[in-house]
């Protein structure tokens, strides 16, 4: 077995290196992060691994006791979890099979990654977590063939079982040789405070919530356009009274798909505003709105129930949606339609015209028919002589370029129960 003189100079250059990031380490964190780690800049850390490590049939048992230093704490917007360190080790590889002892030494950088601040259920384990790796560059000097060169690695996971004592396991790599270790280490100096996430999670909720609430909102709009307002026009809406609605199936000439749009008058509030239930359902999904309008059909609340099942209240005033109580976002609440009485229906008709219009709810003879353009489109509307009906509207038809869509009244709704099935 040969030695070597080389392990002394690797030390000190090892101390050295310590002794040259030591001041630069020393800058203290300005404000707690956001998710931090264990670490601050100038922390000292013994510690020692032992691990038992295999090289094709030979086996050793293998020491590395390590000093480490914390050079650098990288920050970026109340984030720093992250930690570069310089460590000198040394490395004392006992034979249990086939091989022989080796003694060696290296310096090398290490990182670190904390879960501190993450605030979620597990967080009280989290919080004792710390994710490291190492490179080294050494010698062997003392081996079985003699003074050579060693690159070594190791990473695994350290957990603080006290504000500064940590054990934990780890991968360790040596030349030829690898293996798995045990370890323990001492944190000398302060851990650095950190403010914690939650408050980043619930700002993270709200904006998610009100991404969710503005889906939920352009989708009312949708869904009333198609049983309000019908081609623009909202067709007679002092023929419903409280209790009364429609269904109406919008089928597209273009794939033949359909869908089902539900309007039901609940009648006039203790507020004086006239209450609506309006449900938009197919065969895969189906969403129920409550809402409130006033004289002029502005809408004054909306009530809905989101993805997650809970009921939220949109409220408006003065023709800007307020929300949950919190100050108007500016957005307009009335939609730029025109409203037409049943009086309206018989000027608008073709003169000398009638029509016999069956649909799913049933064959309304004599109709009116009314004829226009809508944003380019080629409108027609097909108005029942029977001044009973809710809308009196029986049948609607789009077309534009050869496509079209087309609405029919799918079923008349009497007596409908008028108690809020989302309002409190």
């Amino acid at each position: 077995m040969k030695r070597s003189t080389i392990g002394a100079p690797l030390v000190l250059a090892g101390a050295a290196m310590i002794t040259v990031f030591f001041p630069l380490s020393a800058t203290a964190q300005e404000e707690p992060a956001l998710w931090g780690s264990q670490y601050s800049p100038g922390n000292l850390m013994p510690a020692v691994t032992a691990a038992v490590e295999f090289e094709s049939g030979a086996v050793a048992l293998t020491l590395y006791p390590q000093a480490e230093i914390v050079a650098w704490k990288p920050s970026l917007g109340g984030f720093a979890f992250f930690d570069i360190g310089i460590a000198a080790l040394g490395r004392l590889a006992i034979p249990l099979r086939d091989t022989r002892l080796s003694i060696g030494a290296a310096v090398g950088p290490t990182f670190h990654i904390g879960l501190r601040g993450l605030d979620t259920p597990i967080s009280d384990i989290l919080d004792r977590v710390d994710i490291y790796a190492q490179v080294v560059f050494g010698a062997d000097i003392v081996s079985a063939s003699g003074l050579r060169f060693a690159l070594g690695s190791a990473s695994g996971v350290n957990y603080y079982v006290n504000d500064s004592l940590s054990v934990g396991l780890g991968y360790t790599d040596w030349n030829d040789f690898s293996g798995v270790g045990l370890h323990a280490r001492l944190r000398l100096g302060p851990r650095p405070a950190v403010k914690g996430m939650s408050g980043a999670w619930e700002s993270g909720a709200q904006a998610i919530a009100a991404v969710g609430e503005a889906a939920f909102l352009a989708r009312f709009y949708a869904y009333l356009g198609f049983a309000f307002y019908t081609g623009g026009r909202d067709w007679a809406p002092e023929t419903f009274t409280p209790g009364s609605g429609t269904i109406w199936r919008y089928t597209s000439s273009d794939d033949g798909a359909s869908f089902y749009v539900e309007r039901v008058y609940l009648g006039r509030g203790a507020d004086g505003l006239s209450w609506w239930r309006l449900r938009y359902y197919d065969d895969s999904e189906e969403v129920l709105y409550e809402f409130a309008i006033d004289d002029d059909e502005g809408i004054v609340e909306i009530v809905y129930r989101d993805d997650r099942g809970i009921v939220r209240s949109r409220s408006y005033a003065g023709g800007r949606a307020a929300g949950d109580g919190k100050a108007g976002d500016g957005r307009a609440a009335a939609l730029d339609t025109e409203r037409k009485t049943a009086s309206d229906i018989a000027a608008l008709a073709k003169p000398n015209k009638r029509e016999t219009v069956t649909v799913p709810a049933g064959t309304y003879k004599s109709c009116y028919v009314v004829m226009d353009t809508y944003e380019g489109e080629d409108v027609v509307w097909w108005f029942a002589s029977d001044a009973s009906l809710p809308g009196r509207l029986v049948k609607y038809r789009m077309t534009e370029d050869g496509d079209s869509v087309t609405a029919e009244l799918f079923k008349v709704l009497a007596k409908q129960d008028r108690a809020f099935k989302l309002k409190k």
